[in-house]
Parts: C-alpha cells; sequence; structure tokens
C-alpha cells in the first residue's frame, strides 16, 4: 500500500466540501499525514466597473481575504487537535479565454 505523506484538501467553503471534512480527518488521524487545507480567492481587477461600488478594490480586496483566513481558522478547528495542519489563503488570476 502507498504512503500517504500530504493531503491537499481544497476548499470554496460550501456544504459539499465542509462533508469532506471528516474524511480527510480520518485519513489524517490513520496515516502519518499533514493535511494542506487550501483556499484561492479570484484577484481583484484594478478597477472597479461599476461607479456605483461601495468599497475601492484593494480595501475590498483586504476584507475578502481576512474574511476566507477566519473561515480557514474555523474550518481547521474541526480537525482533531492531533492532527498536523497547514492552511492557506493565496488569490489566482480567472483563467483566460482565448
Amino acid at each position: 500500500m502507498a504512503r500517504i505523506e500530504k493531503i491537499m484538501f481544497p476548499t470554496d467553503f460550501s456544504d459539499a466540501s465542509s462533508a469532506a471534512i471528516p474524511w480527510v480527518a480520518r485519513i489524517g488521524a490513520i496515516t502519518p499525514s499533514e493535511v494542506f487545507i487550501v483556499h484561492v480567492l479570484r484577484e481583484q481587477p484594478e478597477e472597479v466597473p461599476d461607479p456605483n461600488y461601495h468599497y475601492q478594490v484593494p480595501e475590498y480586496a483586504r476584507l475578502v481575504r481576512a474574511d476566507a483566513e477566519k473561515r480557514l481558522r474555523e474550518l481547521s478547528s474541526r480537525f482533531p487537535a492531533t492532527s498536523k495542519l497547514t492552511s492557506c489563503c493565496s488569490m489566482a488570476m480567472p483563467p483566460r479565454r482565448y
């Protein structure tokens, strides 16, 4: 049997990804593996297309990132205390359509 050393758990904070937590936690508990919880944010445009937009883009991006990091901490708390966890929140550009 292959040795599992690292488990990547991507999440969008949906009910479907939350339903996977017990499975990921169980695999992490029965193997000497580290669980990486990953959430990717869509990079925000430089300019807001709507002039009635309430937030400036840098402020909005900061708020979205802070919310995602808070949700990652909450999600991490649902794993057993003995779990080796690393969580990260990253920004990425959406794929380009050609």
